[in-house]
């Protein structure tokens, strides 16, 4: 009777499932991968090819509401048997049930499929080891809800739907121990309202409505209700979104020394992934010293999955060293700002502009003017102010009676392909020592916001966007760092390190409207699991619900113990930490910056200023770091373009900067794509040496075939370098636009 009640709410499903399970039974045994048994009883074994563990079920369905005794597990890439009766004379044969055990990150997830591929019948013939193999698990749909809940509380907890205590998922006890996980799984449920969790405490689960094929993640910590981390859609190639990529390697490689990482989610990283600039160095002491030699910049595509599609930047102008600080995705644009080196421990900021793949389509580096030998700039951050317009934000370095750091704001606006006007913004007053953190331009109020780290703190600048004065007076908040900038909504905030008896996080309000800064009542933030010890934020990201993730570094005693990554979420409204995680396996490192990953989880670049090591790490659905899938790490590239040279030495054997005494045929050609345009060199010349984005290709004539046959749509140069009876070098540059 039990058994009839079970399935007689599937019966109508699976009247469709045996008939087609049924031909299939018939169509597996005509295989002949039966065979006698040895002892001559009946066996039935269970192949399983797939990469997930699985549970079979026989004639009895996995209904979660109730524990089936008829479970039997067969691991990944295994098979295991178990001795039956024979089917009965005239029985079409046993159901056979699967349920694929998905892991995904530290959670293991039962995916039942709603399909009639997923049901098998199999007819136990007596004597005979009969095997069936497990269904390769596709696309498939399910009926389930999953709750995921993750046990933050020093308490064992446990789940209560009504009176009755559910037991997690292949759990063998009801409770689920500090610091686990547990998976409840439904089919027959439409909300949490009548749910309770926790210990001789109770707390009823928000509000949430369930749909079914969701998994909904959930953190308790025995002080409130548990907090909703994560709706996701359920998909069994979740998993595949889940991994970590060091970015460096031991022993570390002469000239392929990854040192700066910066990431950027796209639009949709569910779809577009992220982008990862950065340098690469020659050793590690070109990455500590003064003047940065020996570096060359890096783009990095990153794919959903962790897949990199790696190029080197090429410029014509190749500097024996470049830097990237900074940069923005603008359109299909990325706009990067840094330092360029020439042979010199100065080196000049610039503004550098490619495509998505790294294509350069603009560069200028002489924006700043009439400074003095006295005066150094370095480029730091960089905003857009309009269209094709850029604000670039500077460290200037000033020598009087000993060197002084100010604010340089340079307003550099593009008006064709290698020119812009540019004119010197604002300058922060060189008494203030400031040394820029942060930039931000509000268009409504017409104002650009500076934040700056001074000797005894932090400094505020309002400036006007029209005349380049300041708007309102500075705010000087000492004993305050401020690491950036974020936004909620039309409200400014920062966000940072407080330095006091000990070192805490805090957030505080900027009104763009009145120039007033929240000094009265910043807030003061300590991570639960260390209340007498550190922390700080680097990072913010505003989540859907209102709520923010806070992103840094905690410590269990000040500057003392080891520094640790720490994720917290954070209540605006409440001013109370939601949930935190703190990543005590990698001590040493804090986090960047935090994005929203593919799972809709979240992606950390964690780092360690000590050794310059770094990690990409994507979260499984409860924000744990796991190491699962450790993907090789950056550069990936082996060729000869991500080998540095020695500092002060140029990467190309040629400076292929256009002169003047060097031309070609045209400046500016227009090809359909897969079509030929031809370009030529006015003049005689002993030598014809002809490179396309910077790299040398085929072809000594005074002529060169532009085949865009298998090239992208976009922009490239060709650049030709001559020679003359006098072994003179010249050159000369042509932009070609590939249209679809």
């Amino acid at each position: 009777m039990k058994l009839l009640k079970k399935l007689g709410k599937y019966c109508i499903s699976f009247l469709f499932f045996l008939t087609i399970g049924f031909f299939s039974c018939i169509e597996d045994n005509k295989n002949g991968s039966d065979s006698p048994s040895d002892d001559g009883r009946t066996y039935l074994e269970i192949i399983n090819n797939t990469g997930y563990a699985v549970n079979v079920y026989i004639n009895d369905p996995p209904l979660y509401s109730v524990v089936a005794d008829t479970i039997r597990n067969v691991p990944a890439g295994s098979s295991q048997q178990w001795e039956l009766q024979p089917t009965l004379e005239g029985n079409n044969g046993e159901t056979l049930y699967f349920e694929y055990l998905i892991p995904i990150g530290s959670t293991v997830i039962p995916t039942y499929p709603n399909n009639a591929e997923y049901v098998k019948i199999k007819k136990l013939e007596a004597g005979m080891v009969n095997t069936q193999d497990v269904p390769v698990l596709g696309s498939v749909q399910t009926d389930s809800i999953f709750v995921l809940v993750t046990n933050n509380s020093s308490d064992p907890i446990w789940f209560q739907q009504g009176i009755f205590t559910r037991k997690p998922f292949g759990y063998s006890e009801n409770s689920i121990l500090p610091g686990d996980d547990a998976i409840y799984v439904f089919d027959d449920i439409s909300s949490l309202n009548n749910c309770t969790i926790g210990s001789l405490t109770r707390h009823n689960f928000p509000s949430t409505p369930l749909t079914k094929g969701n998994v909904y993640s959930f953190r308790y910590d025995g002080r409130r209700s548990p907090a909703l981390l994560l709706i996701e859609p359920f998909d069994p190639d979740m998993q595949t979104h889940i991994w970590t990529i060091p970015t460096y390697e031991e022993p570390i490689t002469q000239g392929r020394l990854f040192t700066v990482g910066l990431l950027s989610s796209r639009i949709n990283p569910k779809t577009n992934g992220y982008i990862l600039a950065g340098k690469i160095n020659y050793n590690l002491e070109s990455v500590i010293s003064s003047n940065i030699y020996g570096s060359i910049p890096y783009l990095g595509r990153i794919s959903p999955t962790g897949d990199i599609t790696e190029r080197r930047i090429s410029i014509r102008q190749n500097p024996s060293g470049m830097n990237l600080r900074d940069f923005i995705e603008d359109s299909a644009e990325l706009v990067y700002t840094g330092q360029a080196y020439y042979d010199d421990y100065v080196g000049i900021p610039f503004i550098l502009g490619t495509d998505t793949n790294g294509t350069e389509n603009f560069y200028y580096e002489n924006f700043i003017d009439d400074l003095g030998d006295a005066s150094e700039l370095h480029g730091y951050k960089i905003i857009k102010w309009g269209s094709g317009s850029f604000a670039v934000g500077c460290g200037m370095w000033t020598y009087i009676d000993d060197w002084y750091p100010q604010i340089y704001i340079a307003k550099v606006t593009k008006t064709s392909w290698d020119k812009v006007t540019h004119s010197e913004f604002w300058k922060s007053p060189i008494n203030d020592s400031a040394r820029i953190v942060d930039l931000i331009f509000d268009q409504i109020n017409n104002i650009i916001i500076a934040v700056a780290e001074t000797n005894s703190g932090s400094a505020v600048y309002f400036i006007d966007a029209n005349t380049g004065s300041e708007k309102y007076n500075t705010v000087y908040i000492n004993n305050y760092w401020i690491n950036g900038f974020f936004s909620v909504g039309n409200q400014y905030y920062i966000a940072g390190e407080y330095i006091g008896i000990r070192d805490r996080a805090f957030i505080t309000t900027i009104d763009a409207v009145t120039g007033i800064v929240n000094t009265i009542n910043p807030w003061l933030i300590d991570p639960i699991g260390y209340l007498n010890g550190a922390a700080g934020i680097y990072n913010v990201l505003l989540e859907s619900d209102g709520n923010l993730l806070l992103a840094g570094w905690c410590q269990e005693y000040s500057g003392i113990s080891e520094k640790k990554p720490w994720l917290i979420k954070y209540s605006l409204s409440e001013r109370e930490i939601i949930w935190e995680q703190v990543y005590k396996d990698h001590e040493g490192y804090y986090i960047y910056s935090v994005h929203h990953n593919a799972i809709g989880s979240y992606l950390l670049e964690i780092y360690n200023d000590i050794n310059y090591h770094s990690y990409l790490i994507s979260t499984d659905l409860l924000g744990k770091m796991t190491s699962s899938n450790v993907l090789p790490p950056l550069p990936r590239n082996t060729n000869s373009s991500f080998t540095v040279t020695a500092p002060g030495t140029p990467s190309l054997s040629v400076s292929i900067t256009p002169l003047t005494d060097a031309a070609l045929s045209t400046s500016f050609l227009t090809i359909p794509k897969g079509q030929i345009g031809t370009i030529a060199v006015q003049g005689s010349w002993t030598s014809y040496k002809w490179y396309i984005d910077g790299f040398l290709v085929s072809g000594s004539s005074s002529s060169y075939q532009f085949n865009s046959q298998g090239r992208a749509a976009g922009v490239y140069t060709v650049t030709v370098v001559v020679t003359d009876n006098n072994q003179e070098k010249r050159s000369a540059s042509c932009r070609v636009t590939v249209r679809n």
